[in-house]
C-alpha cells in the first residue's frame, strides 16, 4: 500500500488576546526538509466548501485568519494535509507541512488506442492521486489527451479502458504516454447532443431532429432512425426516417414531426448498436404549456471499448467488526458496497479496468489507486489491532477528556483519563496520530496497526494560582435539599464543568483559576459575577423551584427528547447537525442539551460521550423512559433506525 496522506504536521498552539478569529499558519517543507515556496493551499469547511486560498512565500510560510470552526487544510494536486483542525477565538495554531513535492508547471500528454492501434476518441480520462480525482478530460478525435499538474509526484492516469501510474519530477516534468485499451473498440452510435430548444429557437415547429455523424464529424446519409412513444400498443408500427432525405439540410440530417406525448429516438442498424435518446417530453412541460416544443438529438458513430470485467478485490480487516461497511470507489463515485462477514472479510467481483479506492466505515479511505486490468485479482489486508496508550501528568485534580486525531484518515476519538492519569485508544489502523488535551499536543505518533504504541507523557502544568473553590447547596421552594441535580459551571457563557448535588443538596467546584464565573442549572443562570482570585472560596445558595415539575410524570409535555452532551462542548453544534440527518421522520421530539427539559419528556434518548451516570439516575427519578445511545457516534445512525 502506498503512503496514504503521509504528510503529518508539526503542531503548536498559542494564544492571543482580544481577537474574534483564529489563525492557522505554518511552513511548507519539501522531502529534504527545506522550506518550499510557491505552494498553493486551501482551507475547506466540514461541509466541503473552500473558504480561503493562500500560497507559501519565499520562506515557505503561509497563514489563514478564519472564524472559529473545524477545517481541513488541502494542497491542490496533493490532497488533505491537515484534517479536523479545531480553531477557536484567540487561537494561533501552527501546522508545519512536511514532505511536499516541488511545485511547478508539469505536463502529461498521451493517446488512447485499442489493440488494433486505432485511436479511441470521446473517452473520459482522469488523473488521480491518493484516491482523489484531480482533473478529467475527454480524448479528442485522434484519441489525444493532456493534463497540467502543479505539483510533482506519483499520479494515476485512468479510464474505463486502461490505467497506468506515472512519476513527475523537476527533472522529468513532461511525460508522454500511450494508453492501450484492454479490448478492441467496437463502433456504436452514441448520443452526443440532446436538448430542448428554447421557445425562440423552436418558433412554430414541433420537431425531433438532428444529425448523424461519423467518427470524423462528417454527416452520414442513408442511416435509418425510428421514433417511439410511451404507452403504445404492442402491435404499434412506429414511424421511420432516413438521414439525407431533406435536400436543404446538411448531410446526416433527419427529422420527425410529433404530437404531445413522451418520445424516444434510436438508430436501426444491423451492424452497430445505438444509444437510445429517451425522455423527449412534449406535453406538460413547465413554462411551455400550449407552446410548440422541438428537440435536437445528434448521434455519432464512435469506437466504444467493451473491456473485460473479471477483476476481484478481496481482503480481511483483523480487528474490525462484523457488518462494518466497506465501500468501493472509482472516479470519485461509490460503485459498490458490502459488509464485513463474521470472519472480518470482504469481496468485490466483476470489476473492469481502472483505478479503485477502498473506504472502511468509521475509518475513511484505507487503500488508494488499486490498478486493475479487468482480469487481475487484488487482496488487501488492513489490520485494526493497534493501540496508543499514555499518561497525563498534572498537579491538577480535575478530570480530563483527551482527544485522538488520525492525521492519516481524519477520524477523531475521545477518551477519559483515569484517576491515575492513564488513557488508552484501541482498534487503530496503521497511520500517524496526534493527541490533544486543551492546548497541549503530542504530534507525529506512528502506529503500525498491530501493536501497542506508548506515547510520551503529557505534562499539564497547573497555574501558580488554581486553588479557588465554589461550593453551595440547592433547595426547592419548600427549602428542602434537592439531590442528584446537575449544576453547571460556566465562564462568559461557555460551559466548563458539571457537578451533581449530593447529601443536603451540596455541590462543589474546586481547583479553579482566577476569573469570573457563573453557576447555572439547565438553561438558567442562578449566580453570575462570581469573582475568584485563584485562592479564595465562595459559598452560594440556590433555590430551584422547578424540581417538583421535573419529577412529576403527570406534568410531562414531550413524547421524546434527544439529550445530547459531548465531553468537549465545542463539538456540540457539529454533533447536533450530524445527528439531525439520521433521525427518523418524524423525529417525535427535539434535540437539545437541557437536562431540565429532558426531565419533562416521557422518553429520553441519551447521545454523546458527556452524559454521566448521575444524570441518568436523575432522569429515572423523573420517571423518564431511557434509551442509552452514549458512546461511539459512528454507530449512532444504525441505532437511531431501530427506534
Amino acid at each position: 500500500m502506498q503512503k496514504l496522506k503521509d504528510t503529518p504536521a508539526n503542531i503548536r498552539h498559542e494564544l492571543r488576546s482580544g481577537a474574534t478569529t483564529g489563525t492557522i499558519k505554518g511552513v511548507v517543507y519539501d522531502r529534504h526538509k527545506r522550506p518550499l515556496p510557491g505552494v498553493t493551499l486551501s482551507l475547506r469547511t466540514q461541509k466541503g466548501g473552500t473558504i480561503a486560498l493562500a500560497s507559501s512565500d519565499k520562506q515557505g510560510a503561509y497563514q489563514f485568519s478564519v472564524v472559529p470552526g473545524v477545517y481541513d487544510l488541502i494542497i491542490p494536486w496533493l490532497g488533505v494535509v491537515v484534517q479536523n483542525a479545531a480553531i477557536v477565538p484567540n487561537d494561533i495554531d501552527t501546522f508545519d507541512i512536511k514532505d511536499v513535492d516541488t511545485p511547478g508547471n508539469y505536463s502529461v500528454t498521451g493517446r488512447l488506442i485499442d489493440p488494433a492501434q486505432v485511436p479511441v476518441p470521446g473517452q473520459t480520462i482522469s488523473i488521480q492521486r491518493r484516491g482523489i480525482v484531480h482533473a478529467k478530460t475527454k480524448t479528442d478525435a485522434r484519441g489525444r489527451f493532456s493534463f497540467h499538474p502543479k505539483l510533482a509526484g506519483s499520479y494515476v492516469i485512468a479510464t474505463d479502458a486502461a490505467a497506468t501510474q506515472i512519476d513527475l519530477t523537476p527533472a522529468k516534468s513532461r511525460i508522454t504516454l500511450t494508453l492501450l485499451s484492454g479490448d478492441t473498440a467496437e463502433q456504436r452510435y452514441v448520443v452526443t447532443e440532446k436538448r430542448m430548444l428554447s421557445a425562440k429557437e423552436t418558433g412554430h415547429d414541433e420537431l425531433i431532429f438532428g444529425i448523424v455523424r461519423d467518427r470524423n464529424g462528417n454527416g452520414i446519409n442513408g442511416v435509418k432512425l425510428e421514433m417511439q412513444w410511451a404507452d403504445a400498443a404492442p402491435t404499434t408500427k412506429f414511424p421511420h426516417t432516413t438521414t439525407g432525405k431533406v435536400v436543404s439540410k446538411p448531410d446526416g440530417y433527419y427529422q420527425f414531426m410529433h404530437s404531445k406525448g413522451s418520445f424516444l429516438v434510436k438508430i436501426i442498424d444491423n451492424n452497430h448498436e445505438s444509444d437510445i435518446a429517451d425522455g423527449l417530453d412534449t406535453a406538460n412541460v413547465p413554462g411551455r404549456e400550449n407552446i410548440p416544443i422541438s428537440y435536437q438529438v445528434d448521434f455519432q458513430l464512435l469506437p466504444v471499448i467493451q473491456s473485460a470485467q473479471e477483476s476481484v478485490i478481496s481482503g480481511s480487516i483483523p480487528g474490525g467488526r462484523s457488518r462494518q461497511l466497506v465501500r468501493l470507489w472509482k472516479d470519485g463515485q461509490v460503485v459498490d458496497k458490502t459488509a464485513l462477514n463474521s470472519v472480518k472479510k470482504f469481496r468485490f467481483t466483476a470489476l473492469g479496468i481502472g483505478a479503485y479506492d477502498l473506504e472502511l466505515a468509521g475509518i475513511g479511505i484505507i487503500e488508494t489507486d488499486i490498478l486493475l486490468d479487468g482480469h487481475r485479482k487484488e487482496n488487501i489486508r488492513f489490520p485494526l489491532m493497534g493501540a496508543i496508550v499514555g499518561a497525563v501528568k498534572s498537579e491538577n485534580k480535575r478530570r480530563y477528556t483527551i482527544k485522538l486525531i488520525s492525521e492519516t484518515y481524519g477520524f477523531i476519538r475521545h477518551g477519559d483519563v483515569s484517576k491515575k492519569g492513564n488513557y488508552r485508544f484501541t482498534h487503530l489502523p496503521a497511520g500517524v496520530y496526534r493527541i490533544e488535551l486543551d492546548d497541549n499536543v503530542i504530534p507525529d505518533l506512528k502506529c503500525d496497526g498491530e501493536h501497542v504504541l506508548k506515547a510520551p507523557p503529557l505534562h499539564i502544568i497547573a497555574p501558580e494560582k488554581e486553588n479557588s473553590r465554589i461550593e453551595g447547596a440547592v433547595y426547592n421552594a419548600d427549602h428542602l435539599p434537592v439531590l442528584v441535580l446537575p449544576v453547571q459551571l460556566q465562564q462568559a457563557g461557555h460551559y466548563l464543568d458539571t457537578a451533581v448535588t449530593a447529601v443536603k443538596g451540596r455541590f462543589v467546584f474546586d481547583s479553579l483559576a482566577p476569573g469570573t464565573y457563573e453557576i447555572a442549572i439547565g438553561d438558567h443562570v442562578y449566580h453570575d459575577n462570581i469573582v475568584l482570585d485563584g485562592e479564595n472560596a465562595v459559598a452560594i445558595q440556590i433555590t430551584y423551584p422547578d424540581v417538583h415539575i421535573a419529577t412529576t410524570s403527570a406534568k410531562k409535555h414531550l413524547a421524546r427528547y434527544y439529550l445530547l452532551r459531548m465531553a468537549e462542548p465545542m463539538f456540540n453544534p457539529t454533533s447536533i447537525q450530524f445527528i439531525a440527518t439520521h433521525l427518523p421522520t418524524p423525529a417525535k421530539g427535539p434535540i437539545g442539551f437541557d437536562i431540565t427539559e429532558a426531565q419533562r419528556a416521557y422518553e429520553v434518548i441519551l447521545i454523546g460521550d458527556g452524559i454521566p451516570d448521575s444524570v441518568v439516575r436523575l432522569l429515572k427519578d423523573a420517571h423518564c423512559k431511557i434509551q442509552d445511545m452514549r458512546g461511539d457516534l459512528l454507530l449512532l445512525p444504525r441505532k437511531l433506525k431501530d427506534i
